[in-house]
């Protein structure tokens, strides 16, 4: 089975477009638009890409990814999602501890 070989993190900002007014949809922007990208990469070459929304800050979600999750996820078989769930759950008790405060709202 492939195992990631790579993890790579990045960050994609663009200005905002000023003729839109974006507080309208109710949510307070910044002047950027970021974007943190992650990229993991099998022995095989292929590759998975997953985005989020860094409004504010990219260095505490990009920190975290390549801090806290990077260690465990390297070397891993790629198919095996459940058992690196697991694993992440584990090993991030703090972030489990703030999803479940989270969820019992």
């Amino acid at each position: 089975m492939p195992r990631v070989q790579s993890y790579e993190t990045c960050i994609c900002e663009k200005p905002r477009d000023n003729s839109i007014d974006y507080r309208a949809q109710g949510h307070r922007f910044s002047d950027l638009a970021r974007v943190l990208v992650l990229k993991l990469t099998d022995e095989d070459g292929f590759e998975g890409i997953g985005t989020c929304v860094a409004e504010h800050s990219t260095r505490v979600p990009q920190g975290f990814l390549q801090d806290m999750i990077r260690p465990f996820v390297l070397g891993q078989d790629i198919y095996d999602r459940e058992a690196i769930w697991q694993k992440l759950w584990e090993k991030t008790d703090g972030f489990a501890s703030f999803l479940l405060a989270l969820w019992e709202q």
